[in-house]
């Protein structure tokens, strides 16, 4: 490990890491974050080097594989992760470096993926939402470990993990106001903004509905009461 340690947030190098969140900015630079020791320990025992690893200081893991890696004090290293738990380093890596398979290409079907998955000793699968119904059955899944990054997959039931909005909203929110915002905007798309107009009608539109209810039925009880 170099004997440089960086010791303040604003670094450049820790900058461009922290852009790396923005999937804008990793389509642009065509550079992906991995952070904690058995990521990036995974990425090298695949043979995968990061442009860039970054830990911490106080308590380095890995350096005797990463030479090049540069230290940064515990407390700056955790502002710049994503983790609720700060990792103990942080690789850069290139999606260039990565293996690309893609099914029904180039002959490549889902029984031939299986037999190269698991020849190279792969047994976790991250598997990306699909427009159509995903069905990746044909992988013979007492080898592999696999969840969805969707709501719902049937072939096979695998476990789901998707964006929880409101509890992202609340987050961003939160870190808005440690940085001293006291007035956040908000934006919103014209085709988000008019649906949101129509729930409102809706809603407004059954109150009223309920109103005119409530009046008739106020009527009724008055007219049994007088015995009309």
């Amino acid at each position: 490990m170099a004997r440089e340690v960086i010791t303040s947030a604003s670094n450049e190098r820790l900058k461009r890491v922290r852009k790396l969140a923005s999937a804008h900015e990793r389509d642009e630079t065509g550079l992906f974050v991995a952070e904690g020791e058995d990521l990036v320990a995974a990425a090298l025992d695949a043979g995968i080097q990061p442009v860039e690893a970054f830990v911490d200081a106080e308590r380095p893991v890995l350096v005797e594989r990463l030479p090049g890696a540069v230290a940064v004090e515990g407390a700056v290293l955790a502002r710049v992760s994503s983790l609720a738990h700060p990792p103990r380093i942080i690789g850069v890596f290139a999606r260039t470096d990565l293996p690309a398979f893609v099914v029904d290409q180039t002959n490549l079907t889902v029984p031939r993926l299986d037999s190269i998955l698991q020849s190279r000793g792969i047994h976790g699968l991250l598997v990306l939402p699909s427009w159509y119904a995903p069905d990746w059955s044909a992988l013979n899944w007492a080898h592999f470990a696999g969840v969805y990054t969707d709501y719902v997959i049937e072939r096979p039931p695998l476990h789901c993990v998707c964006c929880n909005h409101y509890r992202s909203m609340m987050a961003v929110l939160a870190r808005l106001f440690e940085r001293g915002y006291r007035r956040p905007g908000l934006y919103l798309e014209n085709g988000r903004d008019e649906r949101d107009g129509q729930c409102e009608q809706r809603n407004d539109g059954r109150a009223q509905i309920g109103e005119e209810h409530e009046h008739h039925q106020d009527n009724e009880q008055r007219a049994v009461s007088k015995g009309t």
